[in-house]
Formats: C-alpha cells, structure tokens, sequence
C-alpha cells in the first residue's frame, strides 16, 4: 500500500514566518533559513537537519486519548520560525507532513519508518514532529532499519515520559502499544531491545505495566528522582545505559512535562519535569553518546494555552539541532 499512496504533504510557506531585520544586527531566524522540500529525495552534501511533521492521531483516538495531536507539528513549526539561529554551519531542512488516511495508522507508520530510512541513507539528521507517542515505531525503526544496513551497532531509545507506553497489541497499535512492538519486531530478528524511560508516573501505569516493563528489562527512574538535586544519580544510571549500546534514538513525550509547563498534551500531570532537568540530560548525553534520531510526540495545541507547550517544543527541536 505504501507505495502507490503518497502520504507525504508539504507545508505552507506561512507557517515559517517571524521578525525581519532592519539592516543593523547580523542576526537570523529559523524562518529565514529554513528550506521547504517538495520530496525526499534530497541527498546532503553538508550537516543536514531535516523536520518530517507526523501530522498523526489516529493512535491517541484508539488508546482513548483527547484528539488534537495532528494539529501538532504545524504548531511546532510556528513558533520554532521565531526562534534565532545560533549555528550557522547546518542546512535546516522541512520535508512537509506525513498525514493518516481513512483512519489507517499503520500505513502512516510505515511511511515514516520508510522516509526516516531515506532521510539517513541522504546524511540527513531527522527530527520527527508529533502528533501521537506512535510516531516513535516509524521514526526508530526506519533509523534501525539504515543503521543494520550498515552491518553493526546496537540502538538504544531514550524515553522522556510519564508512561511506558509498552501496553500490548491486543488488536491494532495504539499511542500506548509503540515499545512494545519494537521489542516484538527486534526479538523477531534476535536483536535486543535496550530501552531507558525518564519520568515514569506510578499514576500514570498499572501494576501490570510495570510487571511487564520489568519482563522486557526495561531501565527506568521515575519522576520523584527525575529532580535537579538527583541530577548526578541520573546521569550515572544514564552512562550506564550509553555504555550498554552503539547509537542512541531519543523521543520525548511532551506530557512528561509538569502541566506547569506543558498544558497541550493529551495526558497532562502537575507532576511531571521541569525543562531545565530536561536540557541538562539532554546536553549530557549529546557529549556522551552518537544520537542517530529523535522525534517529539504529543503536542496537542487544542489544549494548549498561549503556546506554551508549542514553545516548548520549539526550544526542544531548536536545542536538539544545535547539540547535533
């Protein structure tokens, strides 16, 4: 199905629009820099960041989540447009949205794990701009998918999050089932899942799901220890981790920010991270090991309030570009 139904929709020009210089600061923004691409076959010949919204939430809707999510990355992109550009030596690349037809997430899924895998065989670093928790399946398993071409390297994924997300596959996936089929799709061709969540919610997870997190050998630390003051405890659990693997995927879910901070989300907490926590891991394991991916999952901007969580979001994607 994938190959005669094109998914991939490009963005209004509108979206990407911001302050203009008056002639006397030598200062540029996301919008003046950004370059929308009509497919992607572009290949790079200098460090590429390239944006691919999952304009997706068909998952949210089937694990009976609040819709809104795939209004998502065009909110993302409306804000990161205002954001100055603090390095000048990448090419910053938007190749439009990947939508969900007649309810049919699977093939949504399996375009993005298709256009992820083109976007690294280009030598293009992809950033994936949720949409649902979903989004992560396509986008990790496209970057596997070039990374086992090359022969060798163990992924590990990286999970900022109040939930594990590793809920099973009863019928159809869901935002809430997408860990769990990549461990099934890895332990079918005998890899091995490595898989770490920041920020886990003992209210946000069942019993049952943390039996089922211990079965899969997930690591994890909950939000009580994802503290400033316990910066040091997970920092170590998290080299830990790093040494474990070759490359790591990163995917932060929105709603394992404080509602505080992050009202736009399908399942906001009052209990969740607050952002610098978050740019410290994130600066720390930028140093510590070779991200090869990350995605940005449920912004939902029908909940949100005067932009915050899109704003969030934004400085997520923008700091994200820099430390790569």
């Amino acid at each position: 199905m994938i190959e005669t139904k094109e998914l991939l929709h490009k963005v209004s020009a509108a979206l990407w629009q911001g302050r203009e210089n008056d002639g006397s600061l030598d200062c540029e923004y996301w919008h003046h820099r950004i370059r929308l691409q009509e497919n992607l076959a572009l290949e790079s010949v200098s460090p590429s960041i390239g944006l691919l919204g999952y304009a997706v939430d068909e998952g949210v809707r089937r694990n009976q989540g609040r819709e809104g999510a795939i209004n998502g990355p065009d909110a993302i992109r409306n804000r990161l447009a205002k954001i100055p550009i603090h390095n000048q030596e990448k090419d910053l690349l938007d190749f439009g949205n990947i939508c969900c037809e007649d309810r049919d997430l699977e093939t949504a899924q399996a375009y993005l794990r298709k256009a992820t895998h083109q976007l690294k065989t280009n030598g293009i670093f992809p950033i994936v701009l949720g949409g649902g928790h979903d989004i992560t399946y396509g986008s990790y398993m496209g970057v596997r998918d070039y990374i086992k071409s090359k022969g060798e390297g163990k992924i590990g994924i990286l999970n900022f999050d109040a939930h594990f997300d590793l809920r099973p596959m009863v019928d159809k996936p869901t935002s809430g089932t997408v860990f769990n089929q990549i461990y099934y799709d890895l332990r079918k061709e005998g890899e091995e899942f490595e898989y770490f969540v920041l920020g886990i919610q003992e209210q946000g997870n069942s019993k049952a799901l943390f039996d089922v997190a211990k079965d899969l050998g997930t690591d994890f630390m909950t939000n009580f220890e994802c503290e400033l003051s316990n910066i040091s405890k997970v920092q170590n659990r998290l080299k830990q981790f790093i040494n474990k693997i070759d490359y790591l995927y990163i995917t932060i879910d929105l709603d394992g920010f404080s509602s505080a901070y992050a009202p736009g989300v399908s399942a906001p907490s009052p209990l969740g991270f607050e952002p610098k926590f978050v740019w410290i891991v994130l600066d720390f394991v930028a140093k510590n090991a070779e991200v090869v991916g990350c995605d940005i999952a449920e912004l939902n901007p029908k909940f949100d309030i005067d932009n915050h969580t899109a704003s969030l979001a934004a400085r997520l994607v923008d700091f994200l570009a820099i430390q790569k």
